[in-house]
């Protein structure tokens, strides 16, 4: 069973992996933003170049970022599972049963690498865009300091630290389904807690399976939605026994 607390604070050590990895971009774009020639007449050309090697390094940092954020993730998911069925286990050996430990248990430990794995290959997809974003904010900032400048609406000092202040404000974002866009830090948390909270439940339905137990009891809380009908009311069905027909 996994707790709100523990939910709040496992992944932080993740977060921070990712933090790191959006203040180096940031800077690596602030960096190249300080070195624009906007009163130029190569200044497009400049703007290609520069967004282009932006979009690489920023794959490089991705590359390093993917190594610590993996093994990372494995602890988290290896944590979760263990603490998941240290609280499930108890249960059943009150109720006289002798559940096999976690790691070896090969119907267990193939549930939380395939959940490890489905959660790898979400967070590889969503931080790549940021290589996408990362070069579209760079662009953006650069035609809008040029506009500034060139219409005299500002200095070249007052265009490039507005167009800082305004990237270091807007943070990196990440590109998700049907083109929905998220700041970095809420996109990791979300497939970090969905892939963890999935994974977690199908051991406790796999357990269930090895253990031959087909009643289960939902969760309470109060405040529960009281809205439509079956499912979609939580209220209806909380906290009662149901009988699952899978073992």
């Amino acid at each position: 069973m996994l707790t709100a607390n523990f939910l709040d604070l496992f992944y932080v050590p993740l977060l921070e992996l990712y933090y790191q990895f959006e203040e180096a971009v940031i800077l690596d774009i602030v960096k190249r933003l300080a070195k624009m020639k906007l009163d130029s007449a190569a200044w497009q050309v400049q703007r290609l170049s520069e967004s282009g090697m932006l979009y690489d390094d920023i794959l490089k940092k991705l590359e390093i970022l993917t190594g610590k954020s993996e093994a990372e993730l494995r602890r988290i998911f290896k944590q979760a599972g263990v603490k998941t069925m240290s609280f499930d286990d108890g249960l059943y050996k009150l109720a006289g049963l002798s559940p096999t430990p976690l790691n070896l248990s090969p119907a267990m430990s193939d549930v939380l690498m395939q959940g490890l794995i489905k959660t790898m290959g979400v967070m590889r997809n969503l931080t790549l865009t940021t290589a996408l974003s990362g070069q579209q904010l760079f662009i953006d900032a650069v035609d809008l300091a040029y506009y500034q400048v060139s219409t005299g609406t500002m200095s070249y000092t007052q265009a490039i630290n507005e167009a800082v202040t305004s990237i270091a404000d807007s943070g990196l974002s990440v590109i998700g389904y049907k083109g929905r866009k998220d700041q970095l830090d809420v996109a990791v948390r979300r497939a970090v807690l969905t892939g963890v909270n999935s994974t977690c439940a199908e051991l406790q339905l796999t357990r269930a399976r090895e253990m031959g137990v087909n009643l289960f009891q939902t969760s309470a809380h109060i405040g529960a939605r009281n809205k439509g009908t079956g499912p979609e009311n939580h209220e209806q069905w909380q906290g009662k026994v149901f009988r699952w027909n899978n073992v």
